[in-house]
């Protein structure tokens, strides 16, 4: 039934969501809540974490953080003034 579905389906993807974070949480050795602080803004990670979601994730700390759009906005102030 099309109708049962539309009710199931959201219940596990949350689950699954909830299994990713869960996972990525350990691999960083923090609770899921902190992980979760640090996606809405509430927390800021320590250098070793953010090294970590570095490695985790396969991404530079540079685009992790988003150095090169705060690098830009930065010189483009520099240079207005």
């Amino acid at each position: 039934n099309k109708y049962v579905l539309t009710l199931i389906l959201p219940h596990f993807k949350e689950e699954k969501q909830m299994l990713a974070e869960s996972f990525e949480a350990q691999q960083l050795g923090i609770h899921v809540v902190t992980l979760q602080q640090y996606e809405r803004g509430v927390r800021e990670p320590n250098i070793e974490t953010l090294l970590k979601m570095a490695i985790l994730f396969n991404v530079s700390l540079d685009d992790l953080l988003c150095l090169d759009d705060f690098k830009y906005s930065h010189e483009v102030s520099s240079d207005e003034s």
